[in-house]
C-alpha cells in the first residue's frame, strides 16, 4: 500500500508541475505578445475602416460620430498613408507618411525621445531607424514629393497653362520616435490638417478612420473578432456598400500566425510532462485495483454493476488529476504575480532591449485550456485501470468459484 501511495504522490507532483509549467510558458508567451502589440498600437489602432475603391475615402463627421457613440468604440479619428519620396539636404529615400489628428499625435507622444510632445503645423517626426539611416537631426528641413505632386509636375511640364515649377512643401524634423522597428526605419509622421491641404483635399477626405476598442471589450489580442465586429457596424449602419473594415490580423498576418503557431506548439511539446505524469497514475491505479480486487469482488456481489465500478476509478483518477491541477495553478499564479511584481527572471542582455525581465500577460481562457486538457488526459488514463478493475473481479470471482 505504501509503494502505491508513493507512486500516486509522483503522479500528483507530476501533475502539478506540468500544469505549473505550461501556465508560465503560456503566460510569458502572452507577455511577448502583448508588447509586440502595444508597439504596432502607438502608430496603428487594433482596426481601420477603409474605402472599397481608390486611395482616399470620404469619411463624413457622421460617421465618426457614429462611431463614438458606439459603446465598444473608444475612438475614431480619420488618418493619410501614403509613401512619399523624402528630400533632405544630404540624401533622399522612399518612406511612408503618416498622417494623423492631434489626439492621435498625443498617444504617440509617449514614444517621443525628445522631452517636448507637441508637433507644430509643419513640424514632423522621424523614427528613430530613419533619423540613423539617414543621419537626419532634429530642426533639420526637409521636403516630402508625394506621388500626386508628382503626378501634377507631369501635367504641368505638359500643359503651358499651369505653373511649370511645383514647390514640395517644405517641413522640419521636431522629434524622433522609437516604437516597432517596422516603423522606426520606414516612417513619419506630421498632422493631418498640414498633410490634407498640401494634397488638395478636403477635411473629411483621408486614407481612412482609425477605430479603437474599449479595453475589456473582446480578448486583448483578438484583432479578427474586432474585426469581423466593426464590419458587421458598418453593414447594420449602411456603410457597407463604400467601405470595409482591416485590421491588424491583415496587415500583419504572418507575424501574428507565427507568434500564435510558437504559443500553442509550446502548449503541445510541454503537455508531454502532464502524459508522463499519466502514466504513473496509470501505474497507482492499476496496482489499486490488483490490490483491491477481493473487495472489487464484493462490492459486485452486493450488486455494483461494471460500470459503476469502472466508475469508481475514473472518479479516483479524476480527483488525483484534481489535486495536481489546483497544486499547479496555484504555483503558477506565485510565480507570475512574483515576476510581475518583482521581475524575478531577467533577461540576458536585457540592457539591449525595451525590457530587462521575463513579460507576463495572463489570459484565463488559457487556464481554463490547461485545465480541460489536463482532465482529459487523466480520464483517458483512468480507463486502461477501470476496465483492469472489472476484469480482475471477473477473475477473482471465477477463482472463487473453481476453488468452492
Amino acid at each position: 500500500m505504501r509503494v502505491i501511495n508513493m507512486i500516486t504522490g509522483v503522479s500528483i507532483s507530476g501533475l502539478v508541475l506540468g500544469v505549473a509549467i505550461i501556465c508560465i510558458v503560456l503566460s510569458v508567451l502572452n507577455g511577448f505578445r502583448a508588447i509586440v502589440s502595444d508597439l504596432f498600437l502607438t502608430i496603428e489602432t487594433e482596426t481601420e475602416i477603409i474605402p472599397l475603391s481608390g486611395k482616399y475615402g470620404v469619411f463624413p463627421d457622421s460617421l465618426l460620430t457614429e462611431l463614438k457613440e458606439e459603446r465598444r468604440f473608444q475612438s475614431a479619428e480619420r488618418f493619410i498613408s501614403t509613401k512619399v519620396l523624402m528630400l533632405s539636404q544630404k540624401q533622399s529615400a522612399m518612406v511612408t507618411l503618416k498622417a494623423v489628428s492631434e489626439t492621435s499625435l498625443q498617444n504617440l507622444s509617449s514614444q517621443f525621445i525628445f522631452g517636448h510632445n507637441n508637433l507644430s503645423p509643419y513640424g514632423i517626426a522621424i523614427g528613430v531607424g530613419v533619423s540613423r539611416s539617414y543621419s537626419l537631426e532634429p530642426n533639420e528641413p526637409i521636403r516630402l514629393l508625394t506621388p500626386e505632386l508628382v503626378s501634377a509636375g507631369l501635367e504641368a511640364l505638359e500643359n503651358p497653362f499651369l505653373p511649370s515649377v511645383l514647390q514640395p512643401p517644405a517641413f522640419t524634423i521636431e522629434n524622433v520616435f522609437s516604437s516597432h522597428r517596422l516603423y522606426d526605419d520606414a516612417t513619419i509622421v506630421a498632422s493631418l490638417k498640414t498633410v490634407q491641404d498640401n494634397l488638395s483635399l478636403k477635411p473629411f477626405e483621408a486614407s481612412g478612420v482609425a477605430v479603437r476598442f474599449q479595453e475589456g471589450n473582446f480578448g486583448r489580442f483578438d484583432f479578427e473578432a474586432k474585426r469581423r465586429y466593426l464590419q458587421s457596424w458598418l453593414e447594420e449602419n449602411g456603410y457597407g456598400n463604400r467601405f470595409r473594415a482591416t485590421g491588424l490580423d491583415e496587415k500583419h498576418e504572418a507575424l501574428f500566425r507565427v507568434m500564435k503557431l510558437e504559443k500553442w506548439g509550446s502548449f503541445a511539446i510541454l503537455l508531454l510532462a502532464v502524459l508522463i505524469a499519466s502514466l504513473s497514475l496509470i501505474g497507482s491505479l492499476t496496482m489499486t485495483a490488483i490490490e483491491k480486487r477481493r473487495d472489487l469482488f464484493i462490492l459486485s456481489c452486493t450488486g455494483l454493476g461494471n460500470t459503476a465500478l469502472q466508475l469508481i476509478f475514473v472518479m479516483e483518477g479524476c480527483m488525483v488529476a484534481f489535486i495536481g491541477i489546483c497544486g499547479g495553478i496555484l504555483v503558477s499564479a506565485l510565480i507570475l504575480y512574483l515576476q510581475i511584481q518583482f521581475g524575478l527572471i531577467r533577461l540576458p542582455y536585457s540592457e539591449g532591449f525595451i525590457i530587462s525581465s521575463y513579460p507576463v500577460f495572463i489570459e484565463y481562457s488559457d487556464f481554463i485550456v490547461v485545465i480541460l486538457a489536463t482532465l482529459f488526459i487523466s480520464i483517458l488514463a483512468s480507463l486502461y485501470p477501470a476496465y483492469k478493475a472489472k476484469e480482475l473481479s471477473l477473475r477473482y470471482a471465477k477463482f472463487r468459484e473453481d476453488r468452492d
